[in-house]
């Protein structure tokens, strides 16, 4: 929502690439479209449950097949 780009403009010229976390709870995928156009930063990772295991690589071709689906 509004916090994660107000948090990204707080921070700009810090980071190099977006981690998303809570994908499980976002099914639209609005965070990850509204933070990386606002940023200009590519998304590197997403988090898709509670554990370090359910990190992984962004692959926008699967995020917009699954949206799309």
């Amino acid at each position: 929502g509004n916090d994660v780009l107000e948090q990204s403009e707080a921070y700009e010229g810090m980071f190099d690439a977006v981690i998303v976390t809570k994908m499980d709870i976002d099914e639209n995928g609005g965070a990850i479209i509204s933070i990386s156009e606002r940023s200009g930063k590519p998304v590197a990772y997403i988090g898709t449950g509670q554990g370090y295991e359910d990190i992984e690589s962004f692959d926008k071709e699967k995020f917009v097949e699954e949206i799309l689906g």
